[in-house]
């Protein structure tokens, strides 16, 4: 009679313990591939965000969409990478009668910590009182940071003809 009180006892404390156990918040997986749709999303929302702050006049909060440290082969410029010149740039650009960037194609792959976003988009500003109108190729490369996902690298070139 004792063994099967012992038993029981025993028994019900790994019942317990277990589903204690299971309940535990998972650390995501990063070979689920429901984390790379969400995290695909994000980077998607990155894009998005960072078209948004240049169409808005808000260069410094597209700069802050950047890691520390820089690297922008951009399209109006040769490369820049250091902050302040970021923001020195995206300002000329922004200040551009009618500025508008616009994504017209992304291809989004994202490898565990690191993810990269290819594709084209179109500059357009009026100049002269003329509108113009740059396709370009982009590529960004992010990190994923402990507080979110950082542009790293950047590429951007006008379109050959």
């Amino acid at each position: 009679m004792k063994y099967c009180t012992v038993t029981s006892l025993i028994l019900s404390l790994v019942l317990i313990w277990s589903s204690s156990w299971a309940s535990e918040p998972v650390p995501p997986n990063i070979t689920d591939i429901k984390f790379f749709q969400d995290e695909r999303a994000a980077i998607q929302r990155m894009s998005s965000s960072w078209a948004y702050f240049l169409n808005h006049n808000e260069p410094r909060k597209a700069a802050a969409l950047y890691e520390n440290h820089i690297s922008l082969y951009a399209t109006f410029k040769n490369k820049i990478d250091n902050y302040n010149d970021l923001v020195t740039y995206f300002i000329r650009l922004t200040k551009k009668d009618k500025f508008k960037v616009e994504f017209n194609e992304e291809n989004i792959r994202v490898y565990g910590a690191t993810a990269v976003n290819s594709g084209l988009y179109t500059f357009s500003f009026r100049e002269k009182g003329k509108l113009t109108v740059i396709p370009a190729r982009f590529t960004f490369v992010y990190t994923l940071t402990p507080s979110g996902w950082r542009i790293v690298d950047h590429h951007s070139s006008v379109l050959p003809q």
